[in-house]
């Protein structure tokens, strides 16, 4: 004689092709990956001696808000409880807040960086010779960051969509 069980188990949702925790995990990897590539990029403009040192010190402390959401991320991963999921909402939202922050910080100062000759374009490399650098014309370097911005803040709003 069998025992049929009369308990129903809870269905698994999905998000696109695998269960939510597992798109959270993916997509808080990423965007683990992408702040790291940001804390890098900080560090190369520290080293970047046409920018003034206040440049990339503020981005940095924006960018410690990206840590503790990532920091948060990682608390979820070690252990999946409710009050670990609501951390992970906290998360998402510090990383949102830090990415737009950073992306507006930036366009700000590259559009008033030398001002007075707004035709000059932005040194990027780092290093003392001047072969180090290459001219980016400022269009080019606020595309860039309107770019990586917009992709983080979809990764991110995925991430947020899924914790609720």
């Amino acid at each position: 004689m069998e025992e049929t069980k009369s308990e129903a188990q809870p269905k698994e949702m999905f998000h696109c092709c695998c269960t939510y925790q597992c798109a959270i995990l993916i997509y808080g990897i990423l965007l683990a990956v992408f702040g790291f590539l940001v804390l890098l990029n900080i560090f190369v403009e520290f080293n970047n001696k046409y920018y003034p040192l206040w440049y990339p010190f503020i981005s940095f402390m924006l960018s410690l808000v990206y840590v503790a959401g990532i920091v948060l991320f990682l608390v979820w991963c070690c252990s999946e409880s409710k009050s670990t999921r609501t951390s992970l909402k906290l998360g998402g939202w510090l990383i949102l807040g830090s990415t737009l922050a950073l992306v507006l910080w930036n366009i700000m100062f590259i559009l008033n960086y030398k001002r007075n000759n707004k035709y000059e374009g932005v040194k990027v490399g780092s290093g003392e010779d001047d072969a180090d650098y290459d001219d980016e014309s400022r269009g080019e370097y606020v595309l860039g960051y309107l770019l990586w911005g917009t992709i983080i803040v979809c990764l991110d709003v995925a991430l947020l969509v899924l914790t609720f």
